[in-house]
């Protein structure tokens, strides 16, 4: 299990023994640019400006379901877009801060 979500449904990706990458849900198969090892060779100021890409990438995505959502899965979706402000405020925060302050 990578530690992506897919861009397309936001479930779980996998990468098969062949190499591909596929969502479980959606049954999508990802790019390789999917790369969960990529961030160990990184900064942590690159990283934390990778994971700030990847959390705008899903709010866009959350932003797209939420015009055809309605009722459950509108109010399920803007949960998860207040919970990927939150995540990006504080990447902000970190980056701004040069990464003194503490991660939990």
């Amino acid at each position: 299990m990578l530690a992506d979500p897919c861009p397309n449904c936001s479930s779980p990706l996998f990468r098969l023994r062949s190499g591909e990458v596929k969502c479980v849900s959606c049954n999508a198969v990802i790019s390789p640019a999917v790369d969960e090892g990529k961030s160990e060779t990184s900064s942590p100021g690159t990283a934390l400006q990778d994971l700030e890409k990847k959390v705008l990438a899903l709010l866009s995505q959350y932003g797209k379901r939420l015009e055809a959502a309605d009722g459950e899965e509108a109010e399920r979706l803007l949960g998860q877009v207040e919970v990927c402000l939150s995540i990006l405020s504080k990447i902000r925060d970190l980056i701004k801060g040069s990464g003194t302050r503490g991660a939990t």
